[in-house]
């Protein structure tokens, strides 16, 4: 019997230190989901914004432009590979958890690892100040467009 896999890769920035411009007008790293410029663009990315990008199938494509007027900055890209079934479903409600929440007594202290894609409100939030500091925090996703979180975390 035959069976198909179907695989994503999911690549996280582990440095991304260009120049933080607007639009990332000088200097950019663009993903595509694909294997070419031609596939559509998943970002263009200059500073670190994001945690991790997820491609739709087994492919990406990673274009670095700059225009070499500083030679300062760079940037680090991990990637891994994952089964579709450890992504998360698309079409879901909002608020609505895609796997159960295990639920135990202990929900902080000492706590225990969350199933994967069960509580899709919380996020985490890296702010990067320089190559050596940064902050760490959590927040709630409370609409499309906003994340809450404490206001010593930014």
């Amino acid at each position: 019997m035959l069976t198909t896999v179907l695989q994503a890769i999911v690549a996280t920035f582990d440095e991304l230190s260009l120049e933080p411009v607007a639009g990332c007008t000088y200097d950019k790293v663009i993903l595509y989901d694909g294997s070419s410029a031609t596939s559509q663009k998943l970002g263009t990315f200059c500073s670190m914004q994001t945690s991790s990008i997820t491609s739709s199938g087994s492919s990406l494509f990673i274009v670095f432009q700059t225009d070499r007027s500083v030679n300062e900055g760079r940037f680090s890209l991990s990637w891994s590979f994952v089964s579709a079934s450890e992504l998360p479903p698309s079409g879901l409600t909002c608020g609505t958890p895609a796997v159960e929440p295990s639920i135990t007594p202990m929900r902080i202290v000492g706590g225990v690892e969350a199933r994967k894609h069960s509580w899709p409100w919380q996020c985490f939030i890296h702010v990067q100040f320089n190559r050596t500091h940064y902050k760490a925090c959590g927040g709630s996703v409370i609409s499309d467009t906003y994340i809450l979180t404490a206001a010593h975390c930014l």
